[in-house]
C-alpha cells in the first residue's frame, strides 16, 4: 500500500508540475518538488504571476522546514 499511495503521490506531483509549467512557469524556478509544503504556502501567499509581482519579500515561514533551513533555491 506505502508503494501505492507513493506512486500516487509522484502522479500528482508531475500533474502539478506540467500545470505550473503551462499557466505560472515562475513558480517551477525554484526547483525542487512542486508539492513541497513550503511551495504549497508560497502559492497560497501568490496564487498567480501578478500576485507574486505584488510581493515585496517572502514571509521567512513560507521557505523554511521544521529545521529552519531553507527548502529551495533562492
Amino acid at each position: 500500500m506505502s508503494e501505492d499511495l507513493q506512486q500516487e503521490r509522484n502522479r500528482l506531483a508531475n500533474r502539478l508540475r506540467e500545470q505550473l509549467w503551462r499557466y505560472y512557469p515562475q513558480m517551477l524556478d525554484f526547483g525542487g518538488d512542486p508539492a513541497a509544503a513550503w511551495r504549497i504556502a508560497l502559492w497560497r501567499l501568490a496564487p498567480t504571476p501578478a500576485d507574486a509581482a505584488r510581493l515585496r519579500a517572502l514571509p521567512r515561514h513560507c521557505c523554511r522546514g521544521k529545521s529552519g533551513h531553507s527548502q529551495g533555491s533562492w
